[in-house]
This record gives structure tokens, sequence and C-alpha cells, in this order.
């Protein structure tokens, strides 16, 4: 991969980086360069870093180079050495061998001879790099055309694909703007090649701490004074409390609305409910906090143990759990993109994931914006197809009624002729007959 030519937006990618990642170069929902700056860093073309949550990059002497020249710079002296000891060349000895003298014939020129013989060559092994499950993951997708699905193993001895998954996407043998999807399926576990998703890609601003809490939000005055109560220990409530007004803050200017979970004791509270909610485009999210523990073993006292050698069902506690500095914020509600739950650690601390908090919710309120606007066109679509239905409906009733009302008409018809004819027919009969009492009955009759 690494002598493998670019292409040409990786070339352009290249020359920005090179002339010191110029502002407003790309459009800016155009995140598909940093895809290309990975790329070219497996090159070893670039370096790029995250630091603080800021991207950025920098182009490399190998970088400036195949700028200049198109090509990836030459191997080192040292990496020549290394190529030839890995790479020993074939040789060939020629020695001279001593030959029964042979008369020359008349006028030939003689000269000593020499007769080639090859020396035996010496095989070399040649050591192929073993792939990593990683690797071989990502081979197996591509020859499946971007979706494998592998049967369903459990207990001793399964596969662990989300590690394997884990590896190959930090390997850096992916296709450029790929990542791997997974997820239980009918018939086994699948593992889908897509797209990333623009928001992965997405630089975002950090969001500030204030150091002191000199006017309160609302939401952060209640929780200060324990309504609801927070469930923190004292030492880091001022630190949570300072988080929860950058979130609030933030939140507001994006156009949510905050609202104070009151629902009284903690225990008492829906866990989707949280501490508070912010409502992104209709989709509520509640906030929660809460502080990891540390554990360190237990030295058993002197009465534990007596107790213990006492009563045999006393267990003596392997180790002591105490409240820690650290922080955790989880979130509830809605559809989840990148996760569900942060905490301190030591290289990220929470106050700079809060870009990533509040993305989670952004991307959580446009998802259930794009499910009501689908459910209101299927709304949409099914009332039409029922007007459409009741429409038909009406003009089959019509349409039948009418063929009744004609169908009963004929028959009339039909009837008033045939009686019609039959009055005619005793008329003319009544004439036919002969004066008298009979005819006279038949007369008043007809």
């Amino acid at each position: 991969m690494a002598n493998t030519p670019l292409n040409e937006r990786q070339r352009e990618v290249l020359g920005w980086i090179a002339q010191g990642c110029p502002a407003e170069a790309w459009d800016e929902n155009d995140f598909t360069y940093k895809t290309s700056a990975q790329a070219l860093q497996n090159r070893g073309l670039v370096k790029v870093s995250k630091r603080g949550g800021v991207w950025s990059a920098e182009a490399t002497a190998a970088g400036r180079h195949y700028l200049e020249y198109g090509t990836y710079p030459a191997p080192t002296e040292r990496q020549g050495h290394a190529v030839r000891r890995a790479k020993p060349p074939s040789t060939t000895s020629v020695t001279a061998q001593p030959r029964s003298p042979r008369i020359p014939a008349s006028g030939e020129f003689t000269a000593p001879e020499a007769v080639a013989r090859s020396a035996p060559t010496r095989r070399t092994a040649v050591k192929q790099s073993k792939k990593t499950l990683g690797e071989q993951l990502i081979d197996d997708v591509l020859a499946a055309g971007g979706s494998l699905v592998v049967e369903s193993h459990y207990g001793a001895g399964a596969p662990n694909w989300a590690a394997r998954i884990r590896s190959a996407q930090r390997c850096g043998k992916l296709p450029e703007g790929k990542e791997l999807v997974h997820g239980w399926r009918a018939g086994g576990y699948e593992i889908t090649l897509q797209d990333i998703p623009a928001w992965k890609l997405a630089v975002l601003d950090p969001i500030p701490v204030p150091e002191r809490l000199h006017r309160p939000h609302a939401i952060v005055a209640a929780l200060r004074d324990g309504e609801p109560a927070l469930g923190l220990s004292k030492s880091v409530r001022p630190r949570a409390l300072r988080l929860v007004q950058a979130i609030v803050t933030e939140a507001e200017e994006r156009g949510h609305t905050i609202q104070l979970t009151r629902g009284g004791h903690r225990s008492r509270r829906s866990d989707n409910e949280g501490l508070f909610t912010v409502t992104a485009q209709g989709q509520p999210c509640g906030f929660s906090f809460g502080q990891e523990q540390d554990r360190t073993e237990h030295v058993p006292t002197a009465k534990e143990l007596a107790d213990a050698e006492r009563y045999s069902w006393i267990k003596i506690p392997q180790y002591d759990y105490a409240p820690s500095d650290r922080l955790t914020v989880t979130l509830n509600g809605g559809i989840t993109h990148r996760q569900s739950e942060w905490k301190d650690t030591d290289d990220r601390s929470l106050e700079v994931q809060l870009p990533e908090i509040l993305q989670e919710v952004d991307l959580r309120g446009l998802a259930a914006e794009r499910k009501r606007i689908e459910e209101e066109e299927q709304a949409k679509l099914k009332r039409r197809r029922w007007e459409a239905a009741m429409r038909q409906a009406r003009a089959d009733y019509a349409e039948a009624y009418r063929i009744r009302v004609l169908e009963q008409q004929e028959e009339t018809w039909r009837q008033a002729g045939r009686l019609s004819a039959y009055v005619t027919e005793a008329t003319q009969r009544v004439e036919a007959m002969p004066d008298g009492t009979e005819r006279t009955e038949a007369e008043a009759w007809a």
C-alpha cells in the first residue's frame, strides 16, 4: 500500500495539507478530506492529530517529496542494506579447470580456457507477513461483496467478532471513506461495509465550561439546592454543576428546550427522565450524572475475622469501594448514534467530550424529526388511499344502483307489454261473441 500511486483527490488533499490547511478550502458539509488524510497518513506522507478534539494535519518529508517529484522517496541506505540482507542475489563463480593439452591446428591461436561452473545457490525462505484477524476480516467482507453473514457461535472458543471489527477499524486497511457496521440478524451475525456518515467526520467546536458559577441557569440553581438531588459526593458536586451549566447554555443556543425533572428522590424517577431533559426537535433526551467507584483490597478487621470464624454464613468482602472524582454522563431517549454514556478517562475529560454529547442530542433530534416526517407521509399516503377507495366505492355503488333500476324498468316494461297484448286479445274475443248475457258480462269485464 505504501508504494501505491495517489489518486487525484489524495494529491489535492496532500497539497492542501502542505500549504498549512488553509480555511474555507472545502465545503462546510464536506468532510471526506479527513478520510483522504487518513489514507495519506497510512502511506507515511502526512501526520494527523486530534489533540484536544481539534483535527489538524501536517505533511512529512516524504509527502513534500511526493508533491515535488510525483514519486515516493527512495529507501534510505540503512533500508537498502536491510533489503539486500533479506534478498541475497544468487551468484555464479567461474573457476579455471585444467584440461588435457590439445594440439592446435596450423595457424590456430591458443588461449587459456576457462570452464564456467555454477556454484550451489543458497535457498532463502521468503517470509510472508501473516495477516491479522482484522485484516482477514476485511478481505472476507470484500470477497462477500460488502456484506458478510457469519453463523452464531457461543461458549468457549467462539469468535469475538466485536474485537475483530475493532482490529479491522484500527489496521488502516479499510477502503477510503468506509467503515464496518455489524449487528445480529436472522441467520447469524452480519458485518457490512458502508460509507462513513458525515457526522463522524465533522470537526466539533469546543464547548466552554465556566470556572465559577457567577449567574447559574435556573436548572443549575435547582440542582444546587437539591431539587432534584444530584446523588453525588460533595467533592465533585461543584464540577458537575458547572458541566450542567455548559450543557444547558449550549442547548438553549442551539434552540433546544430544557426542563427540570420534578421527580423527588432519584430512585423514584424514571431512568429516561434523568435530572433534566433537553428536547431537540420534539425528541426529549434525559441527562443523568453518576460517579465512578475506586476499588481497593479489603483488609479484614479483627471483628470480621472473629465473626467469620464463629458464623459460617458471614462472608468477608474482598474489595472496598469508595467514590472517585471521575464523573459519568448518561443520555437516555431517542435513537442512539455515537453512544449513550460518557465518562472521565485518563486522556479525555468530560469537558473535552461535551461537543460529542451535544452532537448526540442533535442527531437524536434529527432522527426523531425524520421519523415524524416519514410517519406524516405514511399517514397522508394512507389517507389518500382511503379517499381513493371511497371514491371508487361510491362510483361502484352508483353504477350498481343504475343497473338495478334499469333492470326493474325493463321488467316493468315487459310486463306492461304482456298485459296490453292480453287486454287487446280479450277485447277482440269479446267482440266476436254473439249477443247475449255472456257477451254483456264479458264486455263489462273488459
